[in-house]
């Protein structure tokens, strides 16, 4: 196997998207137009032409390349058409560049590694597989959450949003207060990520309202029979009303029966997995890789 560094005005983007589409574990993030919106100018390494690709997203500070997670980005790593060895793993995670000194990626669930050259830490996520009736999926569903859907306002109203205005709006009245890393620029990169990607993922955006007013919602993204459940808001009244336990409860609803799968995207936070499992999700960890090749005393300012 030949890996080869390819710098990104050098990458054939067709044929990078053909290879993400049949990989075995291809994801949107992988997709040549996600890559473009959240990291710019990204890298790659290549092998076999294009029958295994691994995304190289970048930057440049204090005159230092580094590889980083962007925003909005769970999952990337390595892709291939065939489930892919420890060892093919680890033989691209060697290829990455000396130039790289500071490596900080997210691999995708599919990918395991035993380098003992990185830190190595094991991140969850839930999924629910909806090849099942609802009346089987609902079977799984734990107690407290039959209770919450059986609660829920039975004046609320789910329907599909025309854009994420109003959504983006609730998020940042609400938990958007508490979640630093949000700034006006992360509300402009995930309204250019939905109007990029049209196309190529099927963007839905969700709201639930209560007697006329937005409460909650959410914003998913399917790529692969893989939905991703991106973004959500919620506000108090949708606390109260139940609201976020109803919706995910629709998409369960309008999505059994097929080949699909519901990735919750997350999460470490106890709370939140919580809330994932209770809905019959299963664990699918993924790991993050670290490497710190910094000179000693910018190594100690970064750690």
């Amino acid at each position: 196997m030949n890996i080869t560094y390819v710098t990104h005005s050098e990458i054939d983007m067709v044929k990078w998207d053909l290879a993400i589409g049949r990989a075995v574990n291809g994801n949107m993030y992988g997709l040549s137009c996600y890559l473009n919106t959240v990291c710019p100018g990204w890298d790659a390494l290549v092998a076999d032409d294009y029958k295994i690709i691994m995304p190289l997203p970048h930057r440049k500070k204090l005159g230092f390349h580094y590889l980083f997670p962007p925003f909005f980005i769970q999952q990337l790593g390595i892709y291939g058409d065939e489930k892919l060895s420890v060892q093919t793993i680890n033989s691209f995670l060697h290829a990455i560049p000396a130039k790289f000194k500071l490596i900080e990626l997210y691999l995708n669930h599919a990918n395991a590694t035993d380098d003992s050259s990185f830190q190595i830490k094991s991140n969850n996520n839930y999924i629910l597989r909806l090849n099942e009736s609802y009346d089987a999926l609902a079977k799984t569903f734990g107690t407290n959450h039959k209770r919450n859907l059986k609660d829920a306002n039975a004046e609320l109203q789910i329907a599909l949003l025309q854009d994420a205005d109003a959504l983006i709006q609730l998020f940042r009245e609400n938990k958007g207060k508490e979640v630093k890393q949000f700034t006006t620029k992360e509300y402009q990169l995930l309204k250019q990520l939905i109007t990029t990607c049209q196309g190529q993922v099927v963007i839905k955006i969700h709201g639930v309202t209560l007697h006329n007013l937005l409460v909650a919602g959410c914003i998913t993204l399917e790529f692969n029979n893989r939905i991703v459940f991106l973004f959500s808001a919620v506000a108090p009244a949708g606390r109260t009303s139940k609201a976020m336990f109803k919706l995910v409860n629709h998409l369960i609803q309008i999505n059994c029966n097929s080949q699909k799968i519901l990735d919750f995207e997350g999460s470490n936070n106890t709370s939140l997995a919580s809330f994932y499992k209770g809905f019959g999700s299963e664990l699918q960890p993924y790991l993050f890789v670290r490497k710190n090749l910094l000179p000693r005393a910018i190594k100690w300012l970064k750690e």
